[in-house]
């Protein structure tokens, strides 16, 4: 799940969320109104794997942030490294 942390990255966290998908990925797009919280929360609940947030700091630096839904932050990476580590999770899942 991407989650833009205002209406204001939403255009970013769309461009991230299709680089995902194009990469062969399932992945949504939050696009509520809902606070940044909510939609962690929600995203946990939903249990999505990875919650990738968006925001001014990621996208200046063409980067994401990433949290996995036990609520650990892993930090920011670009968006070709979270790819290269799913493919690399896909590799090794028996």
């Amino acid at each position: 799940m991407v989650l833009p942390v205002s209406d204001k990255f939403e255009e970013y966290a769309k461009k991230v969320h299709k680089q995902i998908f194009d990469a062969g990925y399932d992945a949504d797009v939050d696009l509520s109104p809902n606070l940044l919280a909510k939609k962690t929360a929600l995203a946990q609940v939903a249990q999505y794997n990875f919650i990738i947030v968006v925001g001014a700091k990621e996208e200046a630096n063409g980067s994401c942030n990433v949290r996995t839904r036990d609520g650990k932050v892993h930090g920011e990476r670009s968006v070709e490294a979270l790819i290269d580590e799913f493919k690399l999770l896909c590799k090794e899942f028996k």
